[in-house]
């Protein structure tokens, strides 16, 4: 019992941040469930030709996004092309079991590549769906609309490493991208809440975000036994079912 006591402070010491945000997110949770009202909207309904623009910078930069994951997954295709023809080219030592498992967890940056595209492509959808009857744009309200796209590129950059293709670089992109996503998601309640002239936060949309998000993190902290991949694979389904209900309810 001490042992597993002093092996849990260490994980806590050596993870502050996910250790903080992992309660927090659980409290917003349980208070966004509790609290949640009507969603209504009182902003002003029309045919906007403004947002015809709005999209149109709101598309170049989702974009953007959606080329610089693509480019990562065309890379990371190049990388076990290679590999795989240089492999009866060279004398190799025998292959362990562990080297069988590093090998094998490379190909797992292929479900995060295709779990991550899914996000832009439906925030695309989402912001026509919603946003395409406001008619009352301001520049506030366009800047605010593109701080999403913005850290969409921004995560797209920074979670694939691919200098060094390593299980722990694998694990260190999943974790990247389960904080950006918490971020993009909690910024997006705080945007449709200003730009929508919603009455209350405490919407049914948001509602399901905020229960999402500790699932979220959990899927992104959860480090696979150095032997075993399928609980890995099986939290990117669970993940996959989790953003499917988010469409179907949202």
């Amino acid at each position: 019992m001490r042992k597993v006591k002093l092996i849990s402070l260490v994980w806590v010491k050596n993870n502050k941040v996910t250790a903080i945000a992992f309660p927090i997110l659980c409290v917003i949770a349980i208070t966004f469930n509790i609290l949640k009202g009507p969603h209504i909207d009182e902003y002003k309904a029309g045919n906007s030709e403004i947002f015809t623009y709005v999209m149109g910078l709101l598309s170049i930069i989702l974009t953007l996004s959606i080329t610089e994951i693509l480019t990562n997954g065309n890379l990371f295709l190049r990388f076990i092309v290679t590999k795989f023809l240089n492999r009866n080219k060279k004398k190799k030592k025998p292959e362990t079991k562990r080297d069988k498992y590093t090998k094998s967890i490379h190909y797992l940056y292929i479900c995060l590549l295709i779990f991550l595209l899914f996000f832009p492509i439906q925030y695309w959808y989402a912001s026509y769906q919603v946003f395409h009857t406001k008619t009352d744009w301001s520049f506030f309200h366009v800047i605010l609309h593109m701080l999403a796209p913005i850290m969409f590129f921004t995560m797209s950059k920074t979670v694939f490493p691919f200098q060094d293709i390593t299980r722990e670089n694998y694990f260190n992109s999943k974790k990247i991208a389960a904080y950006f996503i918490i971020a993009i998601t909690i910024m997006n309640i705080i945007v449709d809440y200003i730009t929508l002239h919603q009455s209350t936060i405490f919407t049914k949309t948001n509602g399901l975000r905020t229960m999402l998000l500790p699932l979220i993190l959990l899927l992104g902290i959860v480090r696979p036994p150095r032997r075993l991949i399928l609980p890995d694979i099986f939290s990117y389904i669970v993940a996959i079912l989790i953003f499917a209900a988010f469409i179907v309810f949202n």
